[in-house]
C-alpha cells in the first residue's frame, strides 16, 4: 500500500444517488439517542448506524 493517494483527478460515484433514498420515518427519541451515542463512539452517522439495523429478516 502506499503512504498517500492522490484523488485530485477523482470523480464523484454516478450511481451513488440511486443507492439511497431520501424518507421521513419517526422513531423514538429513545432510539435516536442510542444510535446517536454509538455513532459518537464509532465515529459513523447514526443514520448509517440505523439503516442495516432497519430491515426485517424472514
Amino acid at each position: 500500500m502506499r503512504e498517500e493517494y492522490d484523488f485530485s483527478k477523482s470523480r464523484k460515484n454516478p450511481y451513488a444517488a440511486q443507492l439511497k433514498k431520501q424518507i421521513t420515518i419517526r422513531i423514538d427519541e429513545d432510539a435516536i439517542a442510542y444510535f446517536k451515542g454509538i455513532s459518537e463512539e464509532v465515529g459513523i452517522p447514526y443514520q448509517s448506524l440505523i439503516n442495516p439495523n432497519a430491515i426485517i429478516h424472514p
